[in-house]
């Protein structure tokens, strides 16, 4: 027996921010509560990136506190686009994510018809 893919699922890139005065154990215990958020809501982690500790351009207030660094993490993931707000809701509740950003994934993107449709008219009229 054959198991398809869900060909509703979308890939999406996630970036988010962690408060940099975290410990290493800490920041892995958040990792580990995000990537079982997206096993909960039926995706799944492609691809982790730690993208280390760095200093931010300028500081970010999150819980009363004023943070000059951060420490960055990069997931690609496949999710259903009807669970993409409950995501969103979770990473902004979550107090130790300062800021996050949901993308989809260039390679997951339809073409779009018109372009390709445009460009055989086009051929048509120079072969003729």
């Amino acid at each position: 027996m054959n198991l398809v893919k869900n060909p509703s699922q979308r890939k999406y890139e996630v970036t988010y921010l962690v408060t940099g005065d975290l410990l290493d154990a800490d920041v892995a215990k958040i990792r580990k509560e995000i990537t079982d958020l997206i096993a909960k809501l039926k995706g799944k982690v492609l691809e982790e990136e730690d993208w280390e500790r760095k200093l931010l351009a300028y500081k970010i207030n999150n819980n009363g506190q004023a943070h000059h660094e951060a420490i960055f993490t990069h997931l690609l993931i496949e999710l259903l686009p009807e669970k993409l707000k409950k995501l969103n809701k979770e990473l902004d509740l979550h107090r130790q994510i300062m800021r996050h950003l949901v993308i989809v994934n260039e390679g997951d993107k339809p073409v779009e018809k018109p372009a390709a449709e445009k460009t055989a008219k086009a051929a048509e009229k120079i072969e003729n």
